[in-house]
């Protein structure tokens, strides 16, 4: 099993809040508060490797008062990703809330294909979509591609949230800003934007009036983050 977008503070003050749509967990760090956070949490970004993975979780889960995960697919790497975690949702159904994985966000079906899905249910987000990753697999996806617009608008019109796998530079983060902007009924989660004041703070300050959070940081010049919460856009 794989998290990225759970921690418990150990020696440092965090305050706590959860957002609605996507059960995404706030832990900020607070010199002002006078104890530890000890209530329960929501890991938001996890995979797991295997069908059978998510039952040593839970069972973590219980031991750690961790109420609920978000299982996303991972960019199509995993072929059986639909499969695990449709079981993971059925089997804790009051644990898991279960993403519907999109593997290709290049391709001119995508759309069209996401569209059946979720004219068959409504899924709680989407994701994870890898657009941009660097190290190990490099992936340098244009988010102002026809094929992603379109994957965009879908959601929009779903309003179901998608998580994008998205390493920001300067350049990358600009023409992201302009695919939100043509964009802007859609609802993004970015995980692994990179630096947590960079990909939250300047994700903050567009004109878009998109919807934006970001769980999780990771790049080559930073550890992991806690997760972060991003004010979202007004509508």
């Amino acid at each position: 099993m794989e998290s990225s977008g759970s921690t418990r503070p150990s020696s440092r003050n965090w305050h706590v809040k959860a957002s609605s749509s996507l059960l995404v967990i706030l832990l900020l760090a607070s010199s002002a508060w006078g104890a530890d956070y000890t209530g329960p949490l929501i890991d938001a970004h996890a995979h797991v490797s295997s069908a059978t993975a998510i039952d040593a979780y839970v069972a973590a889960m219980k031991r750690h008062n961790v109420l609920k995960v978000v299982l996303l697919g991972v960019g199509g790497l995993q072929k059986e990703d639909t499969a695990w975690l449709t079981a993971a949702s059925k089997k804790y159904p009051d644990r898991v809330v279960a993403g519907l994985p999109l593997a290709d966000p290049t391709s001119e079906s995508a759309a069209s294909q996401l569209e059946l899905q979720l004219d068959r249910g409504k899924p709680r987000l989407i994701g994870e979509v890898h657009m941009r990753q660097v190290g190990r697999r490099l992936i340098d996806r244009d988010p102002n591609s026809p094929a992603f617009g379109k994957i965009l608008d879908v959601a929009a019109k779903f309003e179901v949230p998608i998580v994008i796998h998205y390493e920001l530079t300067d350049a990358a983060e600009t023409a992201l800003d302009r695919a939100l902007a043509a964009h802007r009924k859609s609802t993004i989660v970015l995980a692994h934007g990179g630096d947590v004041s960079r990909a939250c703070w300047r994700a903050t300050r567009t004109s878009s009036s998109t919807s934006r959070a970001c769980i999780s940081s990771e790049s080559p010049r930073s550890r992991p983050r806690p997760v972060r919460w991003i004010r979202p856009g007004k509508r």
